[in-house]
């Protein structure tokens, strides 16, 4: 799930830590020209939300999953993330009013 609001006047990884996300292992986690935060639930680290944040002009999108548990290896590889559901609404909007 994402969205796409005007960029905020603040970092994004000083507004990212205030919504409680740090970033994606040591250092920022680039995918492209996302960086990657998570947002562990346990200390396991798993569950956890997973956002992707991209900035591009006046604008930055937040791309939210929410993984179950750590990926599968072995002859298959398995993310266990989901994508689409009402929890992640309610944490989207909360991560646009960390923004604001």
């Amino acid at each position: 799930m994402q969205v796409t609001i005007p960029r905020p006047l603040g970092a994004t990884h000083v507004l990212m830590r205030r919504a409680l996300y740090v970033p994606q292992r040591a250092g920022f986690h680039k995918v492209g020209t996302d960086t990657g935060y998570v947002r562990a639930l346990t200390a396991g680290g798993f569950p956890r939300w997973h956002c992707y944040v991209e900035e591009t002009g006046s604008t930055t999108t937040l791309k939210l999953h929410y993984d179950e548990k750590s990926e599968t290896y072995g002859d298959e590889t398995a993310h266990h993330g989901i994508y689409e559901d009402p929890m992640l609404k309610a944490e989207l909007d909360r991560l646009v009013k960390a923004f604001h």
